[in-house]
């Protein structure tokens, strides 16, 4: 259920941002690798930026455009708020009946939880 967001959580914190001239109203993300393989520099931003060439791997390449971050942001803000909730109600009585009514209204533990009654083995 929040393996997406982790997902991308994990590819913003671990690969690397840049910018292409080419694509000037996105942000790049490019793993390590290919950084490293084109020897890309990216100490010096507004001058360098990833240059794409044709000898870059574009499918490695995820561009963002600002309504992606923003609904990236959004998801992780919601998966926040589900961990909490789960918390609460799982934790003694931290949270009690409310928690466990507020978690189980949540339209995305609806359908996971949905899913494992369906086919629970």
């Amino acid at each position: 259920m929040i393996g997406p967001s982790r997902s991308c959580r994990n590819d913003f914190a671990h690969r690397t941002w840049g910018y292409s001239p080419e694509l000037p109203d996105a942000l790049l993300l490019a793993p390590a690798r290919l950084v490293a393989l084109y020897m890309y520099d990216t100490s010096k931003p507004g001058e360098a930026g990833l240059q794409l060439t044709a000898d870059t791997d574009r499918d490695a390449v995820q561009v963002y455009k600002e309504d992606e971050l923003v609904r990236a942001a959004e998801g992780a803000v919601a998966c926040h708020k589900l961990v909490g909730l789960l918390k609460l109600a799982l934790v003694g009585n931290a949270g009690g009946p409310e928690a466990r009514t507020k978690l189980m209204q949540n339209s995305m533990v609806e359908q996971a939880y949905n899913k494992f009654l369906a086919n629970p083995g």
